[in-house]
């Protein structure tokens, strides 16, 4: 029998995805057990709600008046419960004429509103109910799992989303007053410059508001990357240039979105744009095991306390001057996406810096040849 829970468990999991709210999913889980075991009709129940009910289930009207008492028991005792002998104000007293009820608690976090019960009609006078009994009590404490795992994933695409929102909400109004400025000075001496540099800025604001994917192709975030870079290369003119390299064959992998300007935004602020003359270099490259993004700039170098706060997890992020919380919340995206293999790698000294981002690509092993901080050995 608990093999027969574990395999019946598995082919309902794509219907328990949605959760106890998805009325198509609950009542593909009831097809799905009636498939799978012998017994004469299902249903699951939360408090006086079928959330998904067979045939023999489809007259019964549950309320207060005629609750039935085989799930209060089960509801107060959490445990799995089996009846027989009804009384005729209880709503399941029409299903005994030829059937024994079980009652098993699908428990869930919370308080008793939580515990769902999972009801299966088994034929009469059975000489032993021991095998229907272990059946139902593993299959509802497997959904009760499932259940608390899909949960769980949508808690964690909610924060993600969350997470998404909030930084589309942090768009630098400086930034914003920059460009707005640049494109004002070109407007008298040179209109078609500053007709290029407004196409740029509405790309970049529409990929900051309405670009709802988290996860997005590394294309798309490059387009957004090129739009900012034209504003910034329009505003400080001659004193900065950025080259991007990017084959469209190395830019076939997802990565989290608005996830590559923060690197490149701190590459010209805090780098390149200290010097006379900035330089910086992006450079894609897929590799076996990964995807590199390379962000290179030739300014004064990162101060090594911020560098090493991003391979610290017990460290909270600190600001630096604008430093630190943006490249900390890059790393931690980029963790939290892929795992610890994924990341941010730096190299940094007085002739620039470079940060490699690292996204693992679908069918990867950790790559043994790179030492704690990214440096390839050998």
């Amino acid at each position: 029998m608990v093999s027969l829970a574990f395999r019946t468990a598995e082919r309902c999991t794509p219907w328990l995805e949605g959760g106890l709210t998805d009325e198509t999913g609950m009542q593909k889980v009831i097809e799905t057990i009636q498939a799978e075991y012998p017994c004469l009709g299902a249903a699951i129940v939360r408090g006086y709600d079928f959330l998904g009910r067979s045939f023999a289930f489809r007259e019964i009207r549950l309320d207060r008046d005629n609750y039935p008492r085989l799930l209060s028991a089960t509801k107060t005792y959490k445990t799995t419960r089996i009846s027989s002998v009804p009384k005729p104000e209880d709503a399941f007293y029409p299903l005994y004429a030829g059937h024994t009820i079980l009652s098993a608690p699908v428990i869930l976090d919370g308080g008793e509103d939580e515990v769902v019960a999972l009801v299966l009609l088994v034929g009469k006078n059975k000489y032993s109910y021991q095998a229907d009994i272990e059946f139902a009590a593993g299959l509802a404490a497997l959904f009760a799992t499932q259940l608390k795992l899909a949960e769980m994933e949508r808690q964690k695409e909610t924060l993600r989303k969350a997470e998404y929102r909030a930084l589309q909400a942090q768009i630098n109004p400086h930034f914003l007053f920059n460009a707005l400025n640049t494109i004002s000075y070109f407007c008298r001496e040179k209109p078609e410059k500053a007709r290029e540099l407004l196409i740029a800025l509405s790309a970049y604001f529409r990929n900051m508001l309405t670009d709802i994917d988290y996860m997005v192709p590394l294309e798309t975030e490059l387009e957004h990357v090129r739009a900012y870079v034209k504003l910034e290369e329009a505003r400080f003119e001659d004193r900065l240039l950025v080259t991007i390299s990017a084959a469209p064959e190395d830019c076939v992998c997802h990565v989290p979105s608005l996830i590559l300007q923060p690197i490149v935004e701190n590459a010209i602020r805090h780098g390149a744009t200290k010097r006379e003359q900035g330089t910086v270099v992006i450079t894609v490259r897929r590799e076996e095991k990964a995807t590199n993004i390379d962000v290179r700039d030739n300014g004064p170098g990162m101060d090594q306390k911020i560098i090493d706060r991003l391979y610290d997890h017990s460290t909270e992020p600190q600001s630096d001057g604008g430093h630190g919380i943006g490249m900390w919340n890059v790393q931690q995206r980029l963790r939290d996406m892929f795992g610890e293999e994924a990341g941010l790698q730096i190299v940094s000294g007085a002739t620039g810096t470079i940060v490699r981002m690292v996204i693992p690509n679908e069918s990867r092993e950790p790559d043994s040849s790179r030492d704690a901080k990214g440096v390839k050995s050998g």
